[in-house]
């Protein structure tokens, strides 16, 4: 959805105020994992940890 990035960082600006523990988890995927890097910077830069990484691989097709 547009403006859901946004949002979730003025969340956490929010959540900051009040001194609350914020953990930033990524599920990484071929559709955001371009990506990837500037959710780093951006949690650098909110002085944030990005605790989890998850990458997940499409399969095209079923078998094995």
């Amino acid at each position: 959805r547009q403006g859901c990035f946004e949002k979730t960082v003025e969340g956490i600006k929010f959540l900051k105020k009040y001194n609350l523990n914020i953990q930033i988890i990524m599920s990484i995927c071929k559709y955001n994992s371009e990506y990837l890097e500037d959710t780093i910077n951006i949690a650098e830069q909110l002085e944030q940890i990005v605790s989890k990484l998850t990458v997940y691989r499409l399969f095209q097709g079923a078998g094995p």
